[in-house]
């Protein structure tokens, strides 16, 4: 089975002005200004960049998460592609997130949307997705966008998740889950 998350221990926010989050907008930008410098340090010494920085909110008792893959350009009839994405989730950490496989004959009659911020999604009806993996993520962690996923928040407390969209500082575009893995978790990495 393909690896959906990882954990890290990071020494640092995510943001310059964490009393920034927003309260009512499920997605947000994030400025580059306010992404803390430290952060874009760490990325750089691994030879990773930040594409985009957004602002995810689940309010309270959130449970109408969209069953989704980040993305538009890639092939709906063969293996799910890796897309990773640096988290940092702020408030409730029982948060759970679901990670879904989709029958091949439903995922060629899905077209793409566009969310608020302009990035583009496939959406799935829960009907038709099986759940192959659910966990309640921590503070700093990798997460595998590429595949069908969701979070629920049943909780009585809100919920950020910081989520920054990577890219390899040598190549625009996704960059895969295993790729980032690789160059932060290996001591001898250099770039």
């Amino acid at each position: 089975m393909r690896r959906h998350y990882q954990y890290l221990n990071l020494d640092f926010l995510p943001l310059n002005d964490m009393d920034a989050l927003p309260v009512y907008a499920r997605i947000s930008l994030i400025p580059k200004d306010n992404i803390n410098q430290d952060l874009i340090d760490y990325l750089g010494e691994h030879a990773l960049e930040i594409d985009h920085a957004a602002i995810f909110y689940a309010r309270p008792g959130f449970n109408e998460g969209i069953i989704h893959v980040d993305g538009e350009k890639f092939d709906l009839e063969g293996e799910w592609p890796s897309r990773c994405k640096l988290n940092y989730v702020v408030g409730d950490t029982s948060t759970t997130t679901s990670w879904y496989d989709v029958s091949l004959e439903h995922r060629i009659k899905t077209k793409y949307a566009q969310t608020a911020i302009q990035s583009k999604f496939y959406a799935f009806d829960q009907s038709i997705c099986t759940e192959i993996e659910r966990v309640a993520l921590g503070p700093w962690h990798l997460f595998e966008s590429g595949i069908p996923h969701t979070i629920v928040n049943s909780s009585n407390k809100p919920r950020w998740c910081i989520s920054y969209s990577l890219r390899k500082v040598e190549h625009p575009g996704w960059v895969t889950f295993s790729e980032v893995f690789k160059r932060l978790m290996s001591p001898s990495f250099n770039g």
